[in-house]
């Protein structure tokens, strides 16, 4: 658009874009929580009109520990945490000054938790037992803003308000039935609720006003981008919904030592993900509740592994394999609400994963320390729900790539009293399906390495204190860590890229 004079990139509107939506702007871009966004300024401006993109948050968090020894083995605890964080970031499609379509989105979030645990080892050592309680409370309100402009001749306004309260009880134990075997057995049980509400400003209403004295029909888009929200702005769309959901999670653990350097164990776990529901909407409701929900998510997971430490310490070595089996899995599609291509959550299918890990440390000599992991991950869905959009037994899982894998060398030289411990390392990701289009993935993000590096000083020889240099991709390389394709996109194929090169100084200190 930008290379073309206006009147060809437009040629049915025709108008200069100082008329806009019923208000007089220096370019037809984002109003981004302006006056403009809720009815028009007959002299304003658009408050980011020409400015680039920008990602601004701000967390804080305080955490609290307590602990009392009640005697005999036995502890209480207590954890309690408060977080509140504000996020915001505007995406001008095109990088401004006259954009297709630009996002303003602000999302301020509190988070509440306090967990009570009492545990400890009794019998001579065999039993060592855990229970507690654990409550978590969360309020979240969301505003996006994305016009007026091109794409929303109204503009569009989404305002949602999210809270949600968790109740939990738990515990678990592990008893030597020899001094080779243990058991362990374990059970949490979880009460989800949620409260939502949602306002949505999207509506255009069938109206005929005049335009410069002719009547003119309001409809998207050339109707409703000359009448603005005064003449062609409908209703708001409003909806709010409370639910609630619980599940039990049990836990299964065998674990036989065979000697001080052989361990092997068996696993097999539930879990649960609370349910929720969609609080986008596409047009007004019918009831004054949210127009589609999601179940919870389930999961049952089987791990064995076994662990050695061989060569006095000198070889430490790790393997797992693990199988888990999901129904009503969470899935996340495009699906169009008032003709906008949006993000829902539905309860899709069931689906199994599968795969392997394997780590080591090794220690040939003194002073070296080699380090290395490396994983394979295969998946596939196994049945569809007949209501499910946009999903299909070929379209691929999409949560992980396939493998990922890591190495790291640090060599330890003794200066003096103290310590320089020079290191690099490499951490690679296969490639993952991408740009979801229907039922379907249609790119690829690529698969990448990337190589870092530490320089770590200690002046003492117990590491109390710690000064480092560091950095990473160091070979400053391109990653993209999401990417949307065409597919709603408005014919832009945009990408996330990872983070790039990056140079730092830390410092710590152990007390």
């Amino acid at each position: 658009l930008h290379a073309v004079p206006y009147c060809t990139a437009y040629p049915v509107l025709g108008k200069d874009y100082t008329v806009y939506g019923g208000a007089t702007l220096l370019a037809p871009t984002s109003a981004a929580v302006t006056d403009i966004a809720r009815g028009g300024d007959a002299g304003g401006n658009s408050r980011y009109a020409g400015r680039g993109p920008f990602n601004d948050t701000d967390a804080t968090t305080l955490n609290g520990r307590l602990g009392y020894d009640l005697g005999g083995g036995i502890a209480l605890h207590s954890i309690t945490a408060y977080r509140r964080s504000h996020a915001q970031f505007y995406t001008p499609v095109n990088d401004a000054p006259n954009d297709i379509y630009a996002e303003y989105d602000d999302t301020r979030s509190t988070q509440f938790t306090q967990e009570l645990t009492i545990g400890g080892t009794i019998l001579d050592d065999r039993l060592t037992f855990l229970a507690g309680a654990f409550y978590f409370q969360q309020k979240t309100d969301f505003l996006q803003d994305t016009g007026p402009d091109w794409i929303d001749p109204l503009g569009y306004v989404y305002d949602a308000s999210l809270k949600y309260r968790s109740y939990a009880a738990f515990a678990q134990a592990s008893y030597k039935i020899t001094p080779k075997l243990e058991a362990t057995l374990g059970g949490r049980y979880t009460y989800d609720r949620k409260t939502g509400s949602s306002y949505v400003f999207f509506a255009g209403r069938e109206n005929t006003f005049l335009y410069n004295g002719v009547p003119t029909q309001c409809g998207y888009f050339n109707g409703d981008f000359l009448g603005g929200i005064a003449n062609c702005g409908g209703a708001p769309f409003t909806a709010r919904d409370t639910d609630h959901w619980d599940g039990f999670d049990p836990k299964l653990q065998l674990s036989y030592r065979w000697s001080d350097t052989v361990f092997t164990y068996l696993t097999a776990a539930h879990g649960y993900n609370s349910g929720g529901f969609n609080q986008q909407l596409g047009g007004p409701s019918a009831d004054g509740r949210f127009p589609s929900s999601y179940d919870p998510e389930k999961l049952w997971s089987y791990e064995a592994g076994v662990k050695l430490d061989l060569l006095d310490r000198r070889a430490v070595i790790n393997l797992s394999g693990f199988y888990q089996k999901y129904t009503d899995i969470q899935a996340s599609v495009n699906v169009l609400v008032g003709n906008v291509s949006t993000r829902q959550v539905q309860s899709a299918a069931s689906a199994h994963e599968a795969g392997f890990e394997g780590e080591f440390v090794l220690r040939p000599v003194r002073d070296l320390t080699v380090r290395g992991n490396v994983s394979y991950l295969t998946q596939g869905y196994d049945s569809i729900r007949p209501n499910a959009v946009t999903l299909t037994l070929d379209t691929p899982v999409n949560s992980a790539p396939k493998y990922t894998y890591s190495a790291a060398v640090a060599y330890d030289l003794h200066v003096g009293g103290g310590l320089v411990t020079p290191s690099v390392d490499v951490r690679g990701v296969g490639k993952k399906p991408a740009c979801q289009s229907g039922a379907d993935y249609v790119c690829r993000l690529p698969a990448y390495a990337l190589v870092g590096f530490r320089l770590d000083y200690s002046p003492d020889a117990d590491g109390r204190w710690r000064i480092g240099v560091y950095g990473t991709n160091v070979l400053d390389k391109v990653t993209q860590q999401a990417r949307t394709g065409y597919f709603g996109g408005f014919g832009i194929d945009r990408y996330t890229p990872g983070r790039p090169q990056e140079f730092g100084v830390e410092s710590s200190l152990r007390f």
